[in-house]
């Protein structure tokens, strides 16, 4: 069947979430009370869940191969992402701080990068996220896998 990488995309959340569902029903059933009725086989789930991460694999394996091209724009839009992630838990704390259990004990903090400074990095990276994003978009929904 050829698709899309998109369609592809969306294709391998459903097997993972179909993987998820098969995997709780295994473990669910597989151990019941005696006079309990068993709505379904834990050995017929299991299969049904081997059977599913064989497609997976070959799903992502088509994925992947066919997103050669733009691999090192999504390995760049990942670790954008993490970097935003990070800024945004920087502390820039600056000038006269009061603990806040003991109003006595002062601090003055200084920060090399200003929380305006900070609101700025995180505004121009988050603009660089849409653009990647938008290009891997658009390769996602023009390639086809096979």
């Amino acid at each position: 069947m050829v698709m899309t990488i998109k369609q592809a995309l969306k294709q391998r959340k459903k097997l993972d979430r179909k993987i998820k569902d098969v995997a709780n029903r295994m473990m669910e059933y597989n151990t019941i009370q005696s006079h309990n009725i068993r709505h379904y086989s834990s050995k017929e789930s299991m299969d049904k869940y081997l059977q599913l991460i064989d497609e997976v694999v070959v799903l992502k394996t088509a994925i992947y191969r066919a997103s050669v091209p733009v691999l090192d724009t999504k390995f760049k839009l990942d670790k954008l992402k993490y970097f935003v992630y990070t800024l945004r838990d920087m502390n820039c704390a600056e000038g006269l701080w009061k603990d806040e259990f003991n109003h006595k004990n002062k601090t003055v903090y200084a920060s090399e990068i200003t929380l305006t400074e900070r609101d700025k990095l995180i505004e121009q990276y988050e603009g660089e996220i849409e653009r990647l994003e938008e290009v891997l978009e658009e390769f996602y929904t023009k390639t086809s896998i096979s």
